[in-house]
């Protein structure tokens, strides 16, 4: 019996499509409407991350999984994550080069840029006269790329790796592909929930993250035992902290006394007024608007809202970015946080020494295979060092 196999590329995308189940020439008709119109006025500076989502968004996806929600088994690399992890990762646990137990993971993204327009393409010829936009990447939307301080159209690449020190090797234990819109810190989130369901077999006892993460939420989500079935104890992790968050001082000019309790400008101290135990901080309003004292020099250039100058207090006893098994900056941290680099390292390898950049890929389907393939590469190249 002979057997011929196809080499041109319609096949090869046609085997792409069957294992991620998604045909891009199904939805790559829009109307005009489509087009992305927005105009991004204020730059984040080089380095910084863009915030496009609330504590409200971190909150509810740390809830999702916390309360054991189905997982999406339809996502696009569904399929192609499974295969990773059978013929790759399983294999490298097998082999010690992976600590399945008591281990330090690390997770970062990288900006994947697509060779596509966000404009799309003018179809004349169109059968249906409100659908004559074509979109070569009609799954990829606009994100900011941090490194080279310029928006850019394409996906985020996540990954979740592993550092084994004694071969000095990288490895992938989960990969995904998410829209360039998509932050960090709830990608991280989901990443981790979807990579403990594929893999019962990885119990991390570290999680490293920087400091796009930083968020209570996420310390709560990782420290909680039994967040998800398949956890059976806390994982720790080791954040970043964002340099972005300011001191009291430097927001609204307030002072704080001895006892930590803010003094406005007239040299009284603020009225208490609840405790935040969601965000761990302590409220302080104007004395003047509860009657602590009768008046103020400063009434009218101070606030200019009825309910007076509002003064928010961080509870760093309780707080759990400062309240852990591990101090934030102790030795210790800081030994166990080094290994996140392994994650840049592995974005490095796949964005360039891979060339995934270099392939001029569109959608979605193919830039997901091409990552998991590259994720494939990196553990054969483990094997054979090993």
């Amino acid at each position: 019996m002979e057997f011929q196999f196809s080499h041109n590329s319609s096949s090869h995308y046609d085997f792409i499509i069957r294992l991620t189940g998604y045909d891009p020439h199904l939805s790559d008709l829009a109307p005009q409407s489509f087009i992305t119109k927005k105009k991004f006025k204020n730059k984040p500076a080089k380095g910084e991350k863009l915030i496009n989502f609330t504590k409200d968004d971190t909150s509810s996806i740390c809830d999702k999984y916390r309360n054991s929600a189905e997982f999406d088994r339809d996502r696009l690399l569904f399929t192609m994550q499974s295969f990773f992890i059978a013929i790759a990762v399983i294999p490298s646990l097998d082999m010690g080069l992976i600590e399945p137990a008591n281990s330090t993971l690390s997770g970062d993204s990288s900006c994947l840029h697509v060779h596509a327009s966000c404009y799309g393409h003018k179809v004349q010829d169109a059968l249906d006269p409100d659908n004559n936009y074509r979109f070569s990447a009609p799954d990829a939307n606009i994100g900011w790329d941090s490194d080279l301080a310029q928006y850019f159209f394409g996906f985020t690449f996540y990954n979740i790796s592993f550092h084994n020190p004694s071969l000095h090797i990288d490895l992938p234990v989960f990969i995904s592909l998410e829209k360039a819109s998509r932050h960090d810190a709830l990608t991280c989130v989901s990443a981790t929930a979807q990579m403990l369901d594929i893999n019962p077999d990885l119990k991390p006892k570290y999680m490293c993250l920087d400091s796009a993460s930083d968020s209570n939420s996420i310390y709560q989500f990782f420290q909680e035992k039994n967040i998800i079935p398949l956890i059976e104890k806390n994982i720790i992790p080791l954040i970043d902290h964002n340099k972005r968050r300011k001191s009291i001082e430097s927001k609204t000019g307030e002072s704080i006394n001895s006892d930590g309790i803010p003094v406005c400008s007239c040299g009284h101290t603020m009225t208490y007024d609840g405790y935040d135990h969601t965000r761990y901080r302590k409220k302080y309003r104007c004395p003047l608007k509860t009657g602590l004292i009768d008046s103020c020099p400063f009434a009218q250039t101070c606030s200019t809202s009825d309910y007076g100058r509002v003064v928010y207090v961080k509870d760093k006893d309780n707080e759990p970015r400062f309240k852990g098994p591990i101090s934030y900056g102790s030795p210790k941290w800081k030994s166990i946080y080094k290994d996140r680099t392994c994650t840049e390292r592995i974005n490095n390898a796949v964005l360039n020494t891979y060339s995934l950049h270099k392939m001029h890929l569109r959608n979605g389907a193919k830039n997901g295979f091409f990552t998991i393939i590259a994720g494939i590469n990196l553990h054969l190249d483990a094997w054979l060092k090993a």
